[in-house]
């Protein structure tokens, strides 16, 4: 990887920092460019007859943290509802990757503050936006997204310029994960590519991404690094969306050609009808590098001030030290532990349920407390018809996952199933399910490797016993934990 992103960062500053105060256009020719325009599954090229500005090119592969003279890291909102972007839910790793983290609705931590109406870091996540400015090129970003439903990860250009009397010209060009939005899902086999010219006037399209030259089904959670781009032209006006180099969007329409800046991160959209609702915990979007290479004067910008827009924190409070990559346990709260510090049970990922016919109240079947789980600390307690039960998102087929807990019975009829759903949420037709059994006696440690089913989306964890109504056994639980080992 480049080490030189600082030299060709000034540069670059240098060469789009003319005449701000007045907006002219650049580079504009006589003719038109006369070329073929790529379609969907076609090799990803430069158009005919256009050339890359390398001398003012930029590369970022983050080795060494977030570089403070090329990165704003923002500390903002964008809407209600939601907690915001905050420097806290951003890491680099001492493999050299950028992490940005997001904390869904079942966030139970302490050390994050959200910047909107939400205040206890729930609904909060992480943004870099370069404080250099650019214009027609090639963008590129090499990165795992964030692999949950409900957490928008994105790699955009934005300008917005105020019009007296008018709609703003908000000039913007997307990639976002999951998509699926305009099919009426909400999945990685799709992503969303958008770009604006003002805030109502835009093109956006839902690609579903497949294999789209073996036809072996792509989800883009999959935990491997996956390059995302686009080629923003505007002679002819038309951009190029890829991954991996291979063309999955061309538009044609609502072309952007306002000076801009690079946007990439993780965030929680107001609305859960955007990107699903983030029923999760914590997860991660990880970033290998980030690129731009200008195309040459063949493609003309129009010169203006480009507002940064978003709050910046400090340079004290970038990240000074890299962490480890951590595993991240796809169960929210399995420890039970919230139930301490937030003196609650529900609303943190687990639903405390009672089987239809059991008439004794929740709170005697299903419930948590401090005491109940291993060694004494918080867990969980199912007795009689109580179930309990947590749902995961976005768990394809072929994905395998580590799953293991601690539980202790006191009657033959105590198990654990899971459950797998072709639906993104779970619904009344399951595609199949395992039962792991309990056995009567002292504390015990279950583990099971679990490989998701053909047509799987999600799957639930259910804790349970099967006479239900009629069981005198009580069940507790602790220690619930599932990570990706594939």
């Amino acid at each position: 990887m480049m080490n030189s992103n600082r030299l060709v960062c000034c540069l670059l500053i240098s060469a789009f920092s003319i005449a701000v105060s007045g907006c002219q256009s650049k580079g504009q020719s006589d003719q038109p460019v006369k070329v073929v325009i790529p379609s969907p599954s076609d090799e990803l090229n430069v158009l005919e007859g256009i050339n890359f500005d390398y001398k003012n090119a930029f590369f970022d592969d983050f080795t060494n943290g977030v570089d403070f003279d090329s990165w704003i890291i923002s500390e903002d909102c964008w809407g209600s509802n939601k907690g915001g972007i905050t420097v806290k839910n951003l890491f680099y790793t001492d493999e050299g990757t950028l992490l940005l983290r997001a904390n869904g609705n079942y966030y139970s931590g302490d050390e994050v503050q959200g910047y909107g109406s939400v205040k206890d870091g729930r609904c909060t996540g992480a943004s870099l936006v370069s404080k250099f400015v650019t214009g027609p090129g090639r963008y590129q970003v090499k990165m795992k997204p964030l692999p949950r439903l409900g957490a928008c990860t994105a790699f955009w250009t934005y300008s917005n310029r105020p019009v007296a009397g008018a709609e703003n010209d908000n000039h913007e060009i997307d990639i976002e994960l999951p998509g699926g939005k305009s099919e009426g899902i909400h999945s990685f086999k799709y992503m969303m590519n958008t770009n604006y010219v003002t805030e109502t006037y835009m093109d956006n399209t839902d690609f579903n991404i497949g294999d789209m030259t073996t036809g072996k089904v792509i989800n883009l959670n999959d935990g491997e690094f996956h390059t995302f781009g686009f080629d923003w032209y505007t002679n002819p006006e038309v951009i190029v969306y890829y991954v991996d180099d291979v063309v999955t969007c061309v538009s044609e329409i609502f072309i952007p050609y306002l000076l801009t800046r690079i946007w990439l991160g993780v965030w929680i959209s107001v609305s859960d009808n955007f990107m699903g609702a983030p029923n999760f915990e914590s997860d991660f979007m990880e970033v290998d590098w980030v690129k731009y290479i200008p195309f040459d004067e063949s493609q003309p910008y129009t010169e203006c001030e480009v507002d940064e827009v978003s709050k910046s924190c400090p340079r004290e409070q970038y990240p000074s030290s890299p962490v480890s990559r951590p595993k991240v346990n796809k169960v929210a709260n399995g420890d039970f532990e919230y139930v301490i510090r937030k003196n609650k049970q529900d609303d943190y990922g687990w639903t405390y349920k009672r089987f239809n016919g059991e008439h004794s109240p929740l709170s005697e079947v299903c419930y948590a407390d401090a005491t109940s789980g291993k060694d004494q600390t918080a867990g969980a307690n199912i007795k009689k018809g109580g179930y309990l039960t947590t749902t995961i998102d976005a768990a394809y087929e072929g994905y395998q996952y580590d799953f293991s807990f601690d539980g202790i019975t006191d009657g033959d009829d105590s198990v654990c199933e899971i459950v797998y759903y072709s639906s993104y949420v779970p619904d009344t037709n399951p595609l199949g399910n395992e039962i792991i059994k309990l056995t009567k006696g002292e504390w015990d440690h279950y583990v099971k490797s679990i490989t998701c089913p053909e047509r799987c989306s999600c799957m639930t964890i259910e804790f349970y016993n099967t006479k239900f109504k009629n069981s005198t056994s009580s069940i507790q639980i602790d220690n619930v934990t599932l990570s990706r080992s594939n």
